[in-house]
């Protein structure tokens, strides 16, 4: 019994680190690309226009 509720909880741990950590890759990648949007945005080259 005790064997099954130590493995149940390091399942339900690794879970919830793998949701945590793919919330933090959106996050990051989110604002990556609001920055590179906003770089876009300030540089405005002729060549990047079309994109």
């Amino acid at each position: 019994m005790v064997l099954s509720q130590l493995v149940q909880r390091k399942v339900l741990l690794r879970q919830l680190m793998a949701v945590i950590l793919s919330m933090l890759c959106m996050n990051f990648s989110h604002k990556r690309l609001y920055y590179m949007k906003k770089k876009l945005r300030t540089l405005k080259p002729k060549g990047l226009q079309f994109i």
